[in-house]
């Protein structure tokens, strides 16, 4: 529902309220400091006003999810997710890395090397850290199991550092040439 054109924040926030209300779940609790932050962002480009209590809202959001058990990983993801909105990637590599330490998700780790490779300053280090786990034998089933994930970062911070085909052939190895082909277009969409 964020993800559209123009969200209807207020339906957003009645469902993410309704949710908390059956379940006072982290997943709740994340789905509505999300809803405030992006209503902060986008909202001010909306038709309708924002309520003058948001900002507020938004706190006691995080702060409700900061002391839900379990809530300390989740709640380092949204402080991310604001910094990068906000343009402080160095913020948001910090609070992803605070996250990963509460809770080693996949998930985590894979958008915190998104989040590197989009920027010059960090794209060569996710280049080096994503070589030096595919080199790493201890994380060859994490490796395989995530190679076209890993291999769409690597072209992204390939593109915002010095393009390499042999270093991307040598990384994406086994995935077959159209495969490769298909990550570079999807990820040059981007």
């Amino acid at each position: 529902m964020l993800q559209t054109n123009y969200p209807d924040f207020r339906l957003a926030e009645k469902y993410a309220q309704d949710w908390a209300r059956l379940r006072q779940t982290v997943f709740s609790k994340t789905a509505l400091c999300r809803i405030y932050l992006h209503w902060l962002a986008k909202g001010i480009r909306q038709q309708d006003r924002l309520p003058d209590d948001l900002e507020a809202r938004y706190r006691v959001a995080l702060t409700e999810l900061k002391a839900h058990p379990g809530g300390i990983g989740a709640f380092h993801e949204v402080l991310a997710e604001e910094a990068e909105m906000s343009g402080d990637i160095v913020g948001a590599v910090r609070e992803l890395e605070n996250a990963i330490s509460y809770d080693n998700r996949v998930e985590i780790r894979l958008k915190r090397w998104q989040v590197m490779a989009k920027h010059r300053t960090t794209s060569e280090v996710v280049l080096s850290e994503l070589e030096a786990l595919k080199a790493d034998s201890r994380q060859a089933a994490f490796a395989d199991e995530n190679l076209k994930r890993l291999t769409e970062i690597f072209v992204t911070a390939l593109d915002n550092g010095v393009y390499s085909a042999q270093r991307l052939n040598r990384f994406a190895a086994p995935l077959p040439t159209r495969d490769i082909g298909r990550i570079v277009t999807k990820a040059r969409r981007r």
